[in-house]
Order: C-alpha cells, then sequence, then structure tokens
C-alpha cells in the first residue's frame, strides 16, 4: 500500500513562477524516500502542500489515504513533521516539550510521559530530558524536533532538511535515529536533503528535484549507475574517478578513453541521455584520422567543435545540456558556422552564459562561455547573460577562483528574465542573418571602443588561416590550369 500519492501535483506563486510543476509521486508504506534537490528547487513547496500548509494550485495527493485538500485536519493527525527551523521553546525543558506535543495530541498524561521517556531514550537525550531546551546544541534540538514529531505515534513523518548546518557527528547520529526508527516502528519516512550522501546512507529511493520538477527517480545505486563518462587524459581521469568515490559513488562507470574515436554513426538510442555537462578541452587539436568519425560537413581536428557535433548527437529529445566554449567557437566560420547552425536549427539554444577572463588561469585566460540548450526544437530567441567578477576582483587565479555562489543573480533571474545591464535577447532570425554568429556584445552598456586583445588575436589568427587556405588554393587552380595549356 501507498503511504504517499502525488498526481501532477502543481504550485504557482505568481503567473510566471511555478514553484512545484506537474510531479508525479508514489511512496510506500514502510519506506524511508529521499527527496534530493538544490535549494530553490521546490522540495519545500511539495513537502508543504503534503503537510496540508500549502495548498497545491492544481493536482490532487494523499497522504496515509487521505486528501491532502479535502482532508487536510485528519492529514494532520496522520503525520508527524518537522520543517527545517525547529518550532521548540526554548524556555520549556526536553521532557517538557515532548508532553505538551503528547498532550495536545490528545495523549493522558500517563501515556504522553511514557511516549516521550520512551523518545529521549531513543534519541539519547534522556541525560539532557530536564535541562531547558536553550541550553541544548544543535545537534541536540535537531533530535528533540525529531522526538516531538513522533510524539502521537504517527505512521508518516516528512523530515525536510534535518541535518542542514549540522556537525558531520550529529548528522550520523540523526541517520542513526531516522534508521532505527524505521525498523523499530515502521515508520515511513519522507526525507528532503540537498546532500546526496545522506540520501544514499537512508532512502530506499530517491526522487531528484530541480526546478520543481522531477528528473530522475530510482534507487540510490540505479541514480549513482546513471553517472556515467569517458575521459582521454589519465590524471583528469584519476580525479574525476576519486571526486565520485569521494561522493559516495563506490564504483564509478568512467571509462578511460576518447569520446571522439567511436565514429558518430555507431551511437544509436541505447547512447542517448537526458543531460550532459561537459567542459570540453578547447584549442586542442585530435590526431589525425579522428575526424573521419564524423560527417563530411563537420570534419575538423579542433576538439570543442567535434565536442559539440558528440554532445547533440547523444542527447535524446527533451535531453539538456550545458557546454563550456570558447569565443572562437561563437565567433568562428566556415565548418564552426555549419556546427552552428545545426544547433539552432534542432536545439533550442535558450541561453548563453558570458564568462570573464580567468576563469581557467594560469592554464589559458581566454574568455569562455558556457551554452545551455535542450534537444527537441529549434531556436527562437537566446538570452545572453555577462557574468562580471566578483567585487574587488580583475581577474581569477588558483588563489582567487570563480565560486558557486557569484552565479546567484543568474539563478534568480532564469526563472524570470528581463533586459538588464548584464542580460539581453536576440532572435534566432537576427543570430541566422548574421552568419550564426554568437558572438554578440551587450547592447546594454557603452561600448568603450577597446574589444579583448584575446580576441582580437585570436580572430586575426583564424582570418590569417582562411587567406592562407584561400592562396593555397588559388595556387592549385593556377597550377593546374598551366599544367592543361
Amino acid at each position: 500500500m501507498s503511504a504517499i500519492v502525488a498526481e501532477g501535483l502543481v504550485k504557482h506563486f505568481a503567473p510566471d513562477i511555478r514553484a512545484v510543476d506537474g510531479i508525479d509521486l508514489n511512496v510506500p508504506e514502510g519506506q524511508i524516500f529521499g527527496f534530493l534537490g538544490p535549494n530553490g528547487s521546490g522540495k519545500t513547496t511539495t513537502v508543504r502542500m503534503l503537510t496540508t500548509l500549502l495548498r497545491p494550485t492544481r493536482g490532487r495527493a494523499t497522504v496515509a489515504g487521505l486528501d491532502i485538500t479535502r482532508q487536510a485536519t485528519e492529514v494532520r493527525r496522520a503525520i508527524g513533521v518537522a520543517l527545517q527551523d525547529a518550532g521548540l521553546d526554548d524556555l520549556q525543558t526536553g521532557r517538557e516539550l515532548l508532553q505538551l506535543q503528547g498532550r495536545l495530541h490528545a495523549l493522558n498524561t500517563r501515556h504522553a510521559a511514557g511516549r516521550a521517556g520512551r523518545l529521549l531514550e531513543v534519541v539519547d537525550l534522556a541525560g539532557a530530558a530536564d535541562r531547558p531546551v536553550k541550553t541544548y546544541s544543535g545537534g541536540m534540538k535537531r533530535r528533540l524536533d525529531l522526538a516531538a514529531a513522533l510524539m502521537h505515534e504517527p505512521k508518516i513523518v516528512f523530515l525536510d532538511e534535518p541535518t542542514t548546518g549540522l556537525d558531520p557527528i550529529s548528522r550520523e547520529s540523526i541517520w542513526r535515529y531516522v534508521r532505527d526508527l524505521n525498523v523499530s516502528e515502521g515508520v515511513t519516512f519522507f526525507l528532503t536533503t540537498q546532500y546526496l550522501e545522506e540520501a544514499d546512507r537512508l532512502a530506499g529511493m530517491v526522487a531528484i528535484m530541480d526546478h520543481g520538477r522531477i528528473v530522475a527517480q530510482g534507487s540510490p545505486a540505479e541514480l549513482k549507475a546513471s553517472i556515467r563518462g569517458v575521459e582521454k587524459k589519465a590524471l583528469p581521469h584519476l580525479l574525476c574517478v576519486t571526486n565520485l568515490m569521494v561522493h559516495g559513488v563506490e564504483v564509478p562507470a568512467i571509462r578511460h578513453g576518447n569520446t571522439l574515436a567511436r565514429p558518430l554513426r555507431d551511437y544509436g538510442p541505447a547512447d542517448q541521455v537526458d543531460v550532459i555537462a561537459t567542459n570540453p578541452p578547447f584549442g586542442g587539436m585530435e590526431e589525425d584520422g579522428i575526424e573521419n568519425n564524423f560527417p563530411t560537413e563537420f570534419r575538423t581536428r579542433e576538439t570543442a567543435d567535434l565536442f559539440l557535433v558528440l554532445v547533440m548527437e547523444l542527447l535524446r529529445d527533451g535531453g539538456r545540456a550545458a557546454i563550456v566554449l570558447p569565443d572562437g567557437t561563437l565567433f568562428g566560420e566556415g565548418i564552426k558556422t555549419r556546427i552552428k547552425k545545426r544547433l539552432l536549427e534542432e536545439c533550442n539554444l535558450h541561453t548563453i552564459v558570458r564568462l570573464p577572463k580567468g576563469v581557467f588561469a594560469p592554464y589559458t585566460t581566454i574568455k569562455t562561455n558556457i551554452l545551455f540548450f535542450t534537444k527537441g526544437e529549434p531556436t527562437k530567441d537566446v538570452w545572453f547573460y555577462e557574468h562580471p567578477y566578483p567585487d574587488g576582483y580583475k581577474s581569477y587565479s588558483k588563489t582567487k577562483p570563480m565560486r558557486i555562489k557569484e552565479f546567484e543573480p543568474e539563478k534568480s533571474w532564469w526563472e524570470n528574465r528581463e533586459d538588464t545591464e548584464r542580460a539581453w535577447k536576440v532572435t534566432a532570425d537576427d543570430i541566422a542573418a548574421g552568419g550564426f554568429n554568437l558572438d554578440i556584445t551587450n547592447p546594454n552598456v557603452v561600448d568603450d571602443g577597446h574589444e579583448d586583445p584575446d580576441v582580437l588575436l585570436a580572430r586575426y589568427e583564424e582570418a590569417t588561416a582562411e587567406v592562407e587556405a584561400a592562396s593555397h588554393a588559388l595556387r592549385s587552380a593556377l597550377s593546374e590550369a598551366l599544367l592543361r595549356g
């Protein structure tokens, strides 16, 4: 029997903000179910709907067989809830708080006292039971909050990020108590978390949420097995495998080899995936013959260009990609133009985040970009976002690297896009008219008349190469004409 069922659950906070965008869930009784995702993905909003604290915009859900909208009062009696911010009275002792919780759930005085005593032992707070809650550490308060959620003996308990901010020892304690209660009392736990390790250690099934939608679902082992890749160079391959092992993937499916060595025609539906994130080695040149694995119109020895063609091939319809490419790909002509034309015709290239110089310093200082696209429908418009240096920075370095928190402005803008001093939109028709040049400058800032020297040098080198190629072709044509004459 299912403890929790959701069908097409939607929550809008404004016409254009979908915190939860049509999710389906089925959580069996007696299971620890992990609900994984980054901040802002919609996890907490989902929990608030399932616990009757928010009314869904659309869809339906049942908890313990009770409809969350029509039978909200009965749902509240059937569940226990421990939200991110523990609602504890600092002036009460731990024992007093639990006994009051029991009385509020209609337990008689004797039953409430007995249940409180047992749970204090279960969560290892018996020694602190008669101390004021204000003297408890953060980990102790989380354990007390868990005990409070269990006072009325619910069969379903919602834990919303129960270990966020806790030290490793306190996190381990919470995990142990959840496992023990799941076994000893048969409690179904619905656990939201940002931590892959936490979901892996506790949950029998996991759903991953992002931008209001469930993007993956399965057992932790199945989800970990779905992460696979190929790395050509020995040291990066070792680092990649080690990093995945550190993050809980015991046997990483990362092959040591060259992805581009396999002919493009040999890839089929079984090789296609839903998500690709890659940072191909821009500026790299493949060994002779690798280009023959690709269709004639895309044959080049430039690694980044070949990877872009391969990524388009490996995505399923509806699949999403994020790929880091240099400015040279954006303004390049010839084969690059044909590749970009195909990208805009077969994929929705919806966003290009333009990064400043030095992201990969000291290895290279050239400017790079993150291209975000979805396969299966042509591009109508491309949004550009110019990522600035943090305050006080003039470049990045080993001691001053780019940090993920710098992208908070992009995240805030992502779901509510508008022209700003950093963001602008260009139609696909305008891009096609410009020869598929994606190196489009920000129209919302005043041009100071100077351009990046690295960009100018790259353009000069490309133009020089084109002139040399044209000159060679002209000499060959003249030689043939003289020989015929």
